[in-house]
């Protein structure tokens, strides 16, 4: 994949994740109760360098979230689960297979600062289980 790609692919993943925050707080600066996240962007799988055996490289993929969360004001709890895959791009291995998808579930404890600006802080923790696939032709 070439580098504009890739920059193309971060810039969008950088921009929706930075927005959706600053959005909703605009919006719902006051709101408590129950709350859905929700994102649709691209991701980059690095190459796999198997040194002498070859290289697997891989497109630019699409990356889906959407879960559920309660906000009891200054603290929040959320479910949610992520989905992303990318095809093969080029390799110069002999494997026939021809994608990869991820899919996480992870739950998180967040606890929001208040302050006079724009931009909402927040500390979080969490925890998460993902399983990895490759799919393709036998």
């Amino acid at each position: 994949m070439n580098l504009s790609k890739r920059i193309i692919s971060f810039l969008a993943i950088s921009i929706a994740g930075l927005s959706s925050p600053a959005l909703s707080e605009d919006i719902y600066k006051d709101y408590r109760g129950l709350y859905a996240p929700a994102y649709i962007g691209g991701n980059q799988i690095r190459d796999i360098k198997f040194g002498y055996l070859g290289t697997l490289g891989f497109d630019t993929g699409l990356e889906t979230q959407m879960g559920a969360g309660y906000d009891f004001g200054k603290f929040r709890i959320e479910a949610l689960y992520t989905r992303n895959g990318a095809d093969f791009e080029n390799t110069t291995t002999s494997s026939s297979y021809v994608d990869i998808v991820t899919t996480t579930w992870s739950a998180n404890a967040l606890v929001d600062f208040t302050n006079e600006s724009d931009i909402s802080t927040f500390f979080g923790a969490g925890f998460g289980s993902s399983k990895i696939e490759v799919t393709g032709a036998d």
